[in-house]
C-alpha cells in the first residue's frame, strides 16, 4: 500500500515539474486579400493573445508560436472587423472588402458554324479563375471577346461554347452546337488571349428536365432557375443560364435540357418568409436526366439569445445551421463585425487591442450557413485555401441565382436585437 501510494505521489511530482502535456505552436504565414483575390497591403491582422501585425506590400503577414486551431481578426476598417475562427493551416488566404484592383485577363476568338439569332454562351471552367459571357449568334460563325477574373496571378482553365434558340419567354428551347477550344489555355494577369477558336458540333437532341421542389414548412418559392455547366466538380464556372422564373407559381418546373454527355444542368431554386430568411439550393445532374427533386434547407434557426436580451460582451451568440456548412455570423451595432466559423456558436472578439470598443448602442444579428459542394463543405481550412475565390462573392452571385459550384446550398436567419451593457 505505502509502496503504491508512494509511487502514485512520484508520479505526480514529475507531472508537475513538466506543467502537464505540452501544446505544440507553429508559425502562421498568410496573406489578405481583396474580394479579386488581389494582395492588400496595410491591413492590421490579429491572433488572440499575440501583437497585431501589418500586411506588407505583398499583403502578408506572420505570426510565430501560434496554438492550432487559432483564430485570426482582420481590420476591414476602423469600425469593420472579419473573424475567421477555428483555423488549422499555416498558410490561410483571408479577404477585406473595400479594396479596388484585380487580377484580369481576356478571351478573344471566333465560334464557327453558329446560326444567326441563336443564343451563344462561352463559359470558363477552372479552380482559380471566373468568366462567361453570352451573345447573339450570326451565321456562319460568331466572334467573341470578354474578360476573365483571376483569382491568382497564373492558372489554367477550359473553354466551353454552346449554342440554343429560345421560346417566347426567352427560356432555352433547343440546343444545335457544342464545342470546346482543343488547346491548352494557360491564363495569366494581365495578358490577352486571342485566336482561341472553336468550332461547334450538332448537338443530337434536346429534351425536357422536369424538376420538382421541396419546400421548408412556411416558405414560399422565390425564384427557379436553370443553367448549363462543363467544369469539375472542384472547380468554379458561371452557369450558361438557360431558364429563369423569377415570380414561381408553384413548386413544379420543367427546363429544356441537351442530349450532350459533356453537359451537366445546374438547376437552382429559392424560398424565403422574410427578410434575412430565405433557403437556396442548387444541384448538378447529367444532362441525360429527366426529373430532379431539389430538398431545400431548413434556414438556420437562432436559438440564444433571445431577441431584446440584455447581454455582455461575452455573451455565447448560439444557432442552429445545416449539417456540412461554413456559418456567417453578423453583428451590427457601433461596430460590424463579420465571424466566420465552421460551428454553431461564437462570442463577441476582443477589440481593444485594434483601439476598438462595441459601445452601448443596440447591436443586431443575424446567421447565414452555406455549402460550396467540392470546395468549401464546412470545414475553415478549405474556406482560406489560397486561390479560392471569396465567400462574400460566391454568395453575392448564389443570390441572384447564379451559383459557382456545382452543387451547395445558402439559408439565412431572422434578425435578432440584443442590448450590451
Amino acid at each position: 500500500m505505502k509502496r503504491n501510494l508512494l509511487a502514485f505521489v512520484t508520479i505526480a511530482l514529475l507531472l508537475a515539474a513538466c506543467g502537464g502535456p505540452k501544446v505544440s505552436t507553429t508559425q502562421i504565414s498568410g496573406v489578405v486579400v481583396n474580394l479579386s483575390g488581389l494582395p492588400v497591403p496595410g491591413v492590421r491582422v490579429l491572433v488572440p493573445g499575440k501583437s497585431i501585425v501589418t500586411t506588407d506590400a505583398s499583403g502578408a503577414f506572420t505570426f510565430d508560436e501560434v496554438t492550432v486551431p487559432y483564430t485570426l481578426i482582420v481590420e476591414q476598417k476602423s469600425d469593420e472587423f472579419v473573424v475567421y475562427q477555428g483555423i488549422n493551416r499555416t498558410d490561410p488566404q483571408v479577404f477585406v472588402s473595400g479594396s479596388t484592383g484585380s487580377y484580369e485577363t481576356n478571351l478573344d476568338g471566333t465560334v464557327a458554324s453558329t446560326t444567326a439569332g441563336n443564343t451563344l454562351g462561352l463559359q470558363l471552367a477552372s479552380a482559380h479563375a471566373l468568366g462567361s459571357t453570352t451573345m447573339s449568334a450570326t451565321a456562319g460563325s460568331t466572334g467573341y471577346n470578354f474578360d476573365v477574373t483571376l483569382y491568382q496571378p497564373v492558372t489554367r482553365g477550359t473553354l466551353y461554347a454552346l449554342e440554343w434558340s429560345k421560346d417566347a419567354s426567352g427560356n432555352a428551347q433547343d440546343f444545335s452546337g457544342y464545342g470546346v477550344y482543343s488547346g491548352d489555355l494557360d491564363l495569366a494577369a494581365g495578358a490577352s488571349h486571342s485566336n482561341l477558336d472553336i468550332s461547334l458540333m450538332a448537338v443530337s437532341g434536346t429534351h425536357d428536365l422536369d424538376v420538382s421542389v421541396s419546400t421548408p414548412s412556411g416558405l414560399n418559392p422565390s425564384f427557379q432557375i436553370a443553367g448549363v455547366r462543363f467544369a469539375d466538380t472542384p472547380e468554379y464556372a458561371i452557369p450558361l443560364l438557360t431558364y429563369t422564373d423569377f415570380a414561381p407559381a408553384s413548386n413544379q418546373y420543367t427546363v429544356r435540357s441537351p442530349d450532350l454527355a459533356a453537359a451537366r444542368m445546374v438547376l437552382v431554386a429559392a424560398a424565403s418568409q422574410s427578410p434575412g430568411v430565405y433557403s437556396i439550393r442548387w444541384e448538378s445532374v447529367a444532362s441525360s436526366s429527366a426529373a430532379h427533386t431539389l430538398i431545400l434547407n431548413d434556414p438556420v434557426e437562432l436559438l440564444d439569445p433571445a431577441d431584446g436580451a440584455n447581454v455582455g460582451t461575452d455573451a455565447t451568440f448560439r444557432w442552429q445551421p445545416p449539417s456540412g456548412a461554413i456559418s456567417i455570423a453578423f453583428f451590427s451595432g457601433d461596430l460590424k463585425v463579420w465571424v466566420y466559423t465552421a460551428g454553431s456558436e461564437t462570442t463577441l472578439p476582443d477589440l481593444s487591442p485594434f483601439g476598438a470598443g462595441y459601445g452601448t448602442n443596440p447591436y443586431t444579428w443575424s446567421v447565414g450557413a452555406y455549402r460550396l459542394d467540392g470546395i468549401v463543405e464546412g470545414e475553415m481550412d478549405q474556406l482560406t485555401a489560397p486561390g479560392g475565390v471569396s465567400p462574400m462573392q460566391a454568395l453575392f452571385t448564389t443570390i441572384f441565382g447564379v451559383p459557382l459550384s456545382e452543387g451547395g446550398f445558402l439559408v439565412g436567419s431572422e434578425e435578432r436585437t440584443v442590448n450590451l451593457p
